[in-house]
């Protein structure tokens, strides 16, 4: 099942809503819909707003940022979400090198504090590159991440071959 899938399910057991997804033409993407006043209502006594994430420059709720299970779990959805393995390839004296690292972007600037101060926490070391990136740039960290935080998103799983570990839902 692909992350999309995974997602549309899980909200529309959460919020017990039909959850709708659209692939976006030209893209490897989808958008996934959920409409509803009630769930509006929802949303925003628990914390979040509604709009446009990046306008607002949102935070996460204090009732996740106070609790180190929700906070791990939060960073592990906008990792699952808004970030990336990569293969980083490079050539010196026509050796070839490689290994991975791990990017998060997103233009809110309280969410990459976020990610930045939960990836410290649980003891990573964590870059910050022009402001909208977080960066884990040492191959042993990401498959560290992967261990520890886990994913739900098969393709940052992948890097971690035939030992996928998810941390329960």
């Amino acid at each position: 099942m692909g992350y999309d899938s995974f997602l549309q399910d899980l909200l529309s057991k959460l919020f017990k809503l039909q959850v709708e997804k659209f692939k976006r033409k030209r893209a490897k993407a989808f958008d996934i819909f959920i409409s509803g006043v009630n769930f509006v209502h929802t949303l925003k006594k628990i914390g979040l707003k509604v709009g446009n994430k990046v306008n607002q420059q949102v935070s996460v709720p204090k009732w996740i940022t106070s609790n180190p299970n929700c906070s791990r779990r939060c960073l592990r959805g906008l990792i699952d979400t808004d970030g990336g393995i990569f293969k980083n390839k490079y050539r010196i004296n026509g050796r070839e090198y490689s290994y991975l690292k791990m990017c998060f972007t997103n233009k809110s600037l309280s969410l990459i504090d976020f990610v930045s101060k939960s990836l410290k926490l649980n003891g990573f070391n964590p870059k910050i590159y022009k402001g909208s990136k977080v960066w884990l740039c040492s191959e042993k960290e990401v498959k560290r991440y992967l261990e520890v935080i886990g994913s739900s998103n098969n393709r940052l799983n992948k890097w971690l071959g035939d030992k996928i570990l998810v941390m329960e839902r």
